[in-house]
Order: C-alpha cells, then structure tokens, then sequence
C-alpha cells in the first residue's frame, strides 16, 4: 500500500532526510536537516515522499516561483527521485501525478526543471509525464558569501 505525505517543518522524518541524503551523495545530514527545514517554512517549498509500507521510496523536493515566461507561477523540481529496485512499478507517475494534481489545486500550470544528458531513464520518464526537452543551456556561479 502506497502513501504520500506532503511535509512541512513539523512533520520532516529521518527516513526521508536519509533517503535524500542518499540522492545528494552523502551530504552532512545536520546541514541537510537545516536546510530541509529552513526551505518548509517557507510557503513556497513542496516535498512530497512516496511511502511502501513503513518504508520511504522516493521523493520530489521544489519551488514555486513567478515568471515572466510562465506568465505567473510556477514550480521548479529540484530533485525527483525513486530508489532503484522500485522504478518501473508506477512509483514516479504516482508521485509525478500527485505533485500535478497539488499544482492544479494551486492554479499553477507550468513546471520545469533540468537532468543530466546521459540520464536516459530520466529523460524518458519526464518525457512520459508530458515534459518537452528544451535548447537551452544550464548555467549556474556560487559566490562566496563572507
């Protein structure tokens, strides 16, 4: 039986911090709890996990935000994740089709994000759940903050 719990800063369990710690590749958990934290106490953070029983096997984490090329909102995924041994059993369309339907409910009918090239699985997923590969290029700078 399947569960998914939208999370705010009360209700962020350790299961779901590990699991996402295990996407990001081992960050400091108590900085990622932080974060975590400080993001769901804004209203425009989202993340979902998707339960199996008692245990968590994917999550989607984003924002909305406003745009000028969505005309208004829209949600940014940051991360979308299903663990391995429970892809292609429906597990990302669930959550995929849950994350719609909390948008919708929102009036937010535009949603983005980016993946690595060679992530075909991920690419094909996407383009399944409706989304359209653009010709644009990622380009992020981290300042230093002192």
């Amino acid at each position: 039986m399947h569960k998914i719990i939208r999370h705010d800063s009360s209700n962020l369990s350790t299961d779901v911090i590990q699991l996402i710690n295990l996407h990001m590749k081992d960050q400091n958990l108590s900085e990622l709890k932080n974060t975590l934290e400080h993001g769901l106490k804004l209203n425009s953070v989202i993340l979902l996990s998707l339960w199996e029983g008692q245990e968590v096997i994917g999550f989607c984490y984003g924002n909305i935000s406003i745009g000028l090329e969505s005309k208004g909102s829209y949600f940014w995924i940051n991360e979308f994740f299903i663990k391995t041994p429970y892809r292609h059993q429906g597990n990302g369309r669930l959550l995929m089709n849950h994350l719609k339907q909390i948008l919708q409910e929102n009036k937010i009918n535009y949603m983005a994000l980016v993946t690595k090239t060679l992530n075909e699985q991920a690419i094909a997923f996407y383009q399944r759940e409706g989304f359209h590969q653009r010709d644009y290029l990622w380009f992020d700078f981290t300042q230093r903050i002192r």
